[in-house]
């Protein structure tokens, strides 16, 4: 969490912004930019619908990458 707070302290703009990966049915990775609504010592949260595609690729498959672009920060 301490990046973050970094992140947020050094005034990156949308520090919350993310790209969440997962794999679709065929296997090949999906990638679209959602909002990190918070985290804690039980994981990532934000939003999603379980019938979205994301959703059911995360029933399928709990297994994700999430990458944050903060190039301010050379992160």
């Amino acid at each position: 969490m301490a990046w973050l707070t970094a992140a947020i302290d050094a005034g990156v703009r949308e520090p919350h912004a993310m790209t969440l990966s997962t794999s679709g049915e065929n296997g090949r990775p999906d990638a679209r930019v959602l909002i990190l609504k918070d985290l804690d010592s039980q994981g990532w949260w934000f939003t999603t619908n379980s019938a979205s595609a994301k959703g059911r690729q995360l029933t399928q498959s709990p297994v994700a990458a999430l990458t944050f672009y903060w190039p301010g920060m050379g992160q």
